[in-house]
């Protein structure tokens, strides 16, 4: 589609005002790509160019979609400091494209425009190999301008060593070239054959024939495993006891069956993750103990204080304090814990409202007022908690008004 048009379509203009939340689907847009493909480009050849800065889920059935394509190309940009790299590196590695993985911070729009200058040049494309050496993946990416192209080979024991490398040139004419090699006897050649072939054979469900391959060359792989052990050395197996904290899960609260509800001031916010989760657990390290730390026990763990020891109040019940609605305060709480790498954010940005809160010309309107203006600030962006903000911010404006 032309960028003008592009830019005239209302939904794109529009996406802005999504906000951001949950994962990356990729599913449906990869499927509307692939229709347009084949409607548009039937004979021809494509290259898609993928761009995430998510944390990609259901991996294997986007990679077994693609693989259907044979001849499509596939080039993947991932832009955060925490994608899912592995999944993006198999998918340009399975459909013969380039990975390319950088931060905000980069400069994003020149890699773009190097890629797209790499594009409009191919130099030979259909690469094939002929002789008897056998490569290491079943289709050979094209070769660019500017471009090294490196090709991992295996020559069957008494099989002539000639070798010539043909494809097509840019002007659509075949074209063919001898390349003389020269002797090695480094021992990771034969293992980088191996390793990108174990690779190949499992991004096409081959997956015996990858794992008896890495058993024969000592290669870990998905299905394979090895395990060392000493036998001379004996140590003291440990006796002390740990406990290992679980991290809550995001809204949790608000998955809850409608029997447990909304956490009420007396039970906290943790007892409200009792149906949804295991509870912390006595371990050690001859295993795991069946006793548990029951969830309604008065004497539930609270914070302690760094100086003093004490127990010290959480965010949501500082907030209740200063005359948040309980339900309300509760619901930020688990909002400010829900996602580990913005939790000191948002308990920041609450910490900020709090003192606003306290303040003393603070009333009972200006309270709501605010915590109004919080969420249409930070917390319009999550699709699950906010609709649940709104509903008991307008439940505790309707008791105020009452």
């Amino acid at each position: 589609m032309p960028a003008p048009e592009v830019l005239r379509d209302k939904g794109f203009r529009d996406l802005v005002k999504l906000g951001t939340g949950g994962g990356t689907e990729l599913r449906p847009a990869a499927e509307h790509v692939l229709e347009k493909i084949h409607a548009h480009s039937p004979a021809g050849s494509a290259t898609v160019v993928l761009i995430t800065d998510g944390q990609v889920g259901n991996e294997r059935d986007l990679l077994t979609r693609f693989r259907r394509e044979s001849g499509l190309a596939v080039h993947t940009f991932g832009i955060d400091t925490a994608v899912n790299d592995a999944f993006l590196k198999a998918l340009a590695r399975q459909q013969n494209g380039g990975c390319w993985l950088q931060t905000p911070d980069d400069d994003i729009a020149g890699t773009v425009a190097g890629l797209a200058d790499r594009l409009r040049r191919p130099v030979i494309t259909q690469l094939e190999i002929r002789g008897a050496w056998q490569p290491a993946v079943s289709r050979l990416p094209a070769l660019h301008a500017t471009e090294t192209l490196e090709i991992s080979l295996r020559l069957p024991a008494g099989e002539d060593s000639a070798i010539e490398v043909a494809g097509l040139l840019g002007s659509g004419s075949p074209h063919g070239f001898p390349l003389h090699l020269l002797p090695s006897d480094n021992a990771a050649l034969p293992l980088l054959w191996a390793r990108e072939r174990i690779a190949a054979l499992l991004a096409d469900d081959r997956s015996s024939e990858a794992i008896a391959l890495a058993k024969t060359h000592n290669i870990l792989c998905e299905g394979a495993a090895f395990i060392a052990w000493d036998e001379a050395e004996k140590v003291e197996v440990a006796q002390r006891e740990i406990y290992q904290p679980s991290q809550a899960p995001y809204a949790a609260g608000l998955c809850a069956p409608p029997a447990t509800g909304v956490p009420s001031p007396a039970m906290g916010t943790r007892s409200v993750l009792k149906e949804m989760m295991p509870l912390p657990r006595a371990v050690s390290s001859a295993g795991i103990k069946t006793q548990r730390l029951s969830p309604s026990t008065p004497s539930e763990p609270k914070l302690k204080d760094a100086t003093s020891g004490k127990a010290r109040d959480t965010i949501g019940e500082l907030l209740a304090a200063a005359g948040v609605e309980r339900k309300f305060a509760a619901l930020l709480e688990l909002w400010a814990d829900g996602k580990w790498l913005k939790r000191a954010a948002r308990h920041r940005a609450l910490k900020e409202l709090l003192s606003r809160l306290t303040s003393p010309d603070a009333t009972r309107e200006t309270c709501i007022q605010m915590c109004r203006e919080f969420i249409d600030k930070h917390v319009t962006g999550e699709p699950v908690i906010y609709p649940e903000l709104l509903k008991h911010l307008a439940e505790w404006e309707a008791t105020a008004h009452a």
